[in-house]
């Protein structure tokens, strides 16, 4: 099995060329990471369980800690970082947990409050609508669910924290 150097490749879409980032030093020993670019932060946004939440700073060259150490509640696999540019936010979650955190353009990281389903990889897939900036959440039972409630469609509000049901198992197609 390969393992993860610590470097975050770049691609230049105007020049069409590769470059590295500087690598991350300490190597994080959980190497499982999730990468969102936030553009009115100017800056990629990094999440790892055992680093914490960092940005890289393309005018300094470097990465920059925004919350050290993991967030509370995220496993250390599985990791998702979601940007929204509606909200202007990036929704943050672990696998298998309806733990879940909002970074917003302030640099701001909120806890939200538990989500009804589990969240990140293999356990949800989650969008946000372009138009409406709520995110679209679709989980199944491959993370352990409930045959009665095993597939779920939500909406989530993250700026007002609230879900909606919208479709499960069992309730007539829409």
């Amino acid at each position: 099995a390969q393992k993860w150097d610590g470097v975050v490749h770049k691609w230049n879409i105007t020049t069409k060329t590769w470059s590295d980032l500087p690598a991350l030093n300490p190597l994080p020993r959980y190497r499982n990471s999730a990468i969102a670019y936030f553009p009115e932060l100017g800056h990629l946004v990094l999440v790892n369980a055992e680093r914490g939440v960092l940005f890289f700073n393309d005018s300094t060259g470097q990465w920059q800690t925004i919350a050290a150490a993991g967030l509370p509640g995220l496993d250390t696999n599985g990791l998702l970082a979601v940007y929204n540019a509606v909200t202007q936010t990036v929704l943050i979650t672990g696998y298998g947990s309806p733990i879940h955190y909002r970074l917003d353009a302030s640099g701001t990281i909120t806890r939200m409050q538990d989500a009804p389903v589990k969240l990140g990889i293999s356990c949800s897939t989650v969008v946000p609508d372009p138009v409406s900036g709520k995110y679209l959440v679709v989980s199944g039972n491959i993370c352990g669910g409930n045959s009665a409630t095993a597939y779920a469609f939500h909406e989530y509000d993250i700026m007002a924290d609230t879900w909606r049901l919208l479709w499960q198992t069992g309730q007539p197609n829409v």
